[in-house]
């Protein structure tokens, strides 16, 4: 039998990381680190785990992802989304290890009509996106063996996200008020993880170079979070879940009804067609994912 390679993933405890360790857990010898587990931010940490677990591949799903936090803990942001990363690149460079890494859409500044391409010029908006901006550019710049995967509105059924806390309050309250004016791409976390395993494992056909790559991944389409809102309870409702605010009980309202100290993209659609050229593959709508997604709720939590 052939030795699996092995893969070291970082945050393995957050969304990306554990979908990462489920999917790709049957091909590859994985060994994953959760942010208490292993600091990112040490470089001596960082070298030692590698000395130990002499990884075939990295992929680096830790993160600090805050956007408002990041706007008043800016040192972590950096800490985490820029130093980590160049850790974590110079000692794939030692070790001979591929590193695959995950960008977000907030590395833009939403003034585009059209869909983003990988070739457009960065401009965030806030101090999240300009730290993991940093760490885009410095695996670009020194990377020997890379892929950088870039993100839109992550979500899973497990940690802290949009759509988890939409149904925990339609539970509990009558009444939702959603901004209406900020548009992206929500994309399933168990999505992320089969696509990137898919690009890794698979043969390209006409030996195209893969890897030293950056990929926007999302899936097709895109929504605003009260759109997103309205149709994730327009599911549960007739999925049967318990709820007192319904789709049609969500109240649209603006961004500047808001006090939020980080000012986000209004409008980030990525175009998502180079990695979908790449595989030969055609992605689905967003929203085809979030029934899934429900499924998975109602089997982890059954008082929704």
């Amino acid at each position: 039998m052939p030795v699996k390679e092995r893969i070291l993933v970082t945050g393995a405890n957050g969304q990306v990381g554990r979908s990462i360790c489920s999917v790709f857990g049957g091909s590859f010898d994985v060994v994953g680190f959760s942010s208490s587990e292993l600091d990112v931010g040490d470089a001596s940490e960082i070298q030692k785990i590698f000395d130990v677990v002499r990884p075939d591949v990295v992929i680096n799903a830790a993160a600090y992802t805050k956007v408002d936090d990041a706007e008043i803990n800016s040192d972590l942001a950096e800490r985490t989304n820029f130093h980590a990363v160049k850790y974590l690149c110079d000692a794939c460079s030692n070790h001979n290890s591929l590193l695959v890494h995950f960008s977000t859409d907030y590395v833009f500044d939403g003034t585009k009509a059209d869909p983003y391409s990988e070739d457009d010029h960065a401009n965030p908006l806030n101090i999240y996106g300009r730290s993991k901006s940093s760490g885009d550019h410095y695996i670009i710049e020194n990377a020997d063996q890379y892929l950088i995967f870039r993100l839109a509105w992550v979500y899973d059924n497990s940690g802290t996200n949009f759509p988890k806390k939409i149904l925990q309050a339609a539970h509990g309250k009558d009444q939702l008020t959603v901004v209406d004016d900020q548009i992206g791409t929500p994309t399933s976390a168990d999505f992320i993880a089969t696509t990137v395993h898919q690009l890794i494992t698979t043969e390209d056909a006409n030996n195209n170079p893969r890897h030293n790559n950056l990929y926007n991944l999302v899936p097709n389409g895109a929504a605003s979070w009260f759109e997103f809102a309205v149709h994730l309870l327009s599911r549960a409702e007739a999925m049967g879940f318990d709820l007192k605010c319904t789709a049609r009980d969500v109240i649209p309202v603006k961004s500047s009804d808001l006090s939020q100290p980080a000012k986000r993209p209004a409008r980030v659609v990525l175009d998502n067609s180079k990695i979908q050229r790449t595989l030969g593959t055609s992605f689905a709508q967003w929203d085809s994912y979030i029934e899934g997604f429900l499924q998975q709720m109602r089997r982890h939590n059954d008082r929704l």
